[in-house]
């Protein structure tokens, strides 16, 4: 008897003690494995094809990025400590139990598996009901997120009330998705009880008769009940895990979507850094974003040098055109070709990225300082160098600012106006000196004579870059050496003569 106290006293100290353990390590385990996580989804979510990744909507991504991880990374850190802990106590639960009665221990461990095979059961609606949760999470992420965007779009349209209708309507929808999965998991939880219930019934009675037939003593009964009690209780613990188990599961499958998603390849061995001029050549190109072709089966070769100007009606292919410069989408047919330095050449890819300055259509300015945003563009560039570039840019309005480049801006280039964020990107790229420059309607909201300006001072780059301006505005034409107009998926050349007036 004395041995069994000692047995159980050593038993409870080493339960607690590992217990402490795991509780002072699981915070910090999650929290690195979340971090870490996160950044390998990041990551991967940067280097992904750019037409892939855009199908998912940036809200939906930031859920799975939040609260799909902390699901994940609770689990691995706090749930798979949990069972290995409650699987080492129910196996000497088990064998100290076995000692002293078989028959008892036998059983406690047959209510098990039917314990879990039940929790399994349940567990696999509770998946397919945990996505449903965290699906519309992201569907009222994703509305919040461009409420706050669009603000000034909501409020030019009066309709605050209606945003706030439908933001309510898809909170409701998630909490009702919470319930189900809430009563589900109550169900579940319910009938583990009644097993672990059971199993401590029987033990209770198999020692009341045990003492009835004076085979054991009180005392071996409260040791029978304690050891029934606490293969139960592993028994009951690890039941209620299955359905954590499923919703981790689910938030795992959210995440392997991403992870899964095509890499986009980076198949040039050569060095670029030390490129100077760049052409390129559009072989039988042909693309479509589904079964309608946008660009059918062009030809056009652009020669270093180029001050080129793609025109066209909206929705013609203008950026579509500029995507397959830049590798962000691939010809269903044709290729495209870079040529450079006169020697050699590379087909369209991630890598020749390296010698494009880019600026997009819209405001792509980050929240922060001038500076910060500059040197995206160069990570070192120079005070001098980034003075040289708003200058070209025509953005000396910075020099007016009192915290001149160190001025934060807000998100989206907020605090400053349009104009002001147009030339602050076209300076962004000017400073990148790359031999290939292009413009993508980046001067569509400054007016005529500063547009003007800013092409003068690109034409008077030292680099010489070439040069490919997407626009509407027929003044540009006076600025480029060719124009080239798509129309009904073709492409016209057509000569600067021709421009209407």
């Amino acid at each position: 008897m004395f041995t069994s106290i000692l047995f159980m006293v050593a038993f409870t100290g080493i339960a607690i003690a590992a217990n402490f353990v795991f509780s002072l390590l699981s915070t910090v385990v999650n929290e690195k494995f979340a971090s870490h996580t996160r950044l390998k989804l990041l990551d991967q979510m940067l280097r992904v094809e750019w037409l892939e990744i855009s199908k998912y909507h940036s809200g939906d991504v930031l859920t799975r990025l939040k609260s799909d991880v902390n699901i994940l990374s609770g689990g691995i850190s706090e749930l798979i400590p949990q069972i290995a802990y409650l699987i080492v106590q129910l196996v000497i639960s088990f064998f100290t139990l076995y000692y002293y009665d078989s028959t008892l221990a036998i059983f406690a461990v047959v209510l098990g598996p039917m314990t879990v095979l039940v929790s399994w059961s349940i567990s696999k609606r509770l998946k397919r009901i945990q996505t449903n949760v965290q699906e519309a999470e992201s569907r009222y992420s994703t509305f919040l997120q461009e409420c706050l965007e669009n603000i000034l779009t909501i409020k030019s349209f009066v309709a605050e009330d209606e945003s706030a209708e439908k933001f309510s309507i898809l909170l409701n929808e998630r909490i009702l998705w919470i319930k189900k999965k809430t009563r589900l998991t109550a169900v579940a939880g319910t009938v583990i009880s009644v097993f672990f219930s059971l199993g401590y019934l029987v033990a209770f009675v198999w020692g009341a008769y045990k003492i009835s037939q004076g085979l054991i003593t009180f005392g071996t009964m409260t040791i029978f009940l304690s050891l029934a009690s606490r293969i139960q209780m592993p028994i009951y613990s690890l039941a209620k895990t299955v359905p954590q188990l499923a919703t981790i599961g689910a938030s795992a499958d959210r995440i392997n979507e991403l992870q899964n998603l095509p890499i986009e390849p980076q198949n040039c061995g050569a060095s670029l850094s030390d490129i100077v001029d760049v052409g390129i050549e559009f072989q039988n190109v042909s693309f479509g974003y589904s079964e309608d072709i946008v660009l059918d089966n062009i030809q056009l070769k652009i020669t270093p040098g180029d001050f080129v100007a793609i025109v066209g009606v909206s929705g013609v292919g203008k950026t579509t055109l500029v995507r397959l410069i830049m590798s962000l989408i691939r010809p269903c047919e044709g290729s495209v070709i870079f040529l450079m330095n006169g020697s050699f050449t590379i087909s369209a890819q991630r890598a020749a990225r390296s010698i494009i300055a880019y600026v997009p259509q819209g405001d792509t300015l980050f929240c922060g300082t001038i500076a910060e945003n500059l040197k995206m563009g160069n990570p070192d560039a120079t005070l001098e160098d980034m003075y040289a570039a708003l200058k070209s840019a025509a953005a000396e309005f910075v020099f007016t600012l009192p915290d001149r480049l160190e001025t934060v801006i807000g998100e989206r280039g907020k605090r400053l106006s349009d104009g002001q964020a147009q030339r602050i990107a076209i300076a962004r790229a000017i400073i990148r000196h790359s031999p290939l420059l292009i413009l993508d309607e980046a001067t569509s909201s400054l007016d005529l004579e500063t547009e003007y300006r800013i092409l003068q001072e690109l034409r008077k780059l030292e680099d010489h870059p070439t040069c490919i301006i997407v626009t509407h505005r027929k003044s540009i034409l006076n600025i480029c050496n060719r124009q080239i107009l798509i129309e009904q998926g073709a492409i016209v050349e057509k000569s600067l003569l021709e421009i209407d007036p």
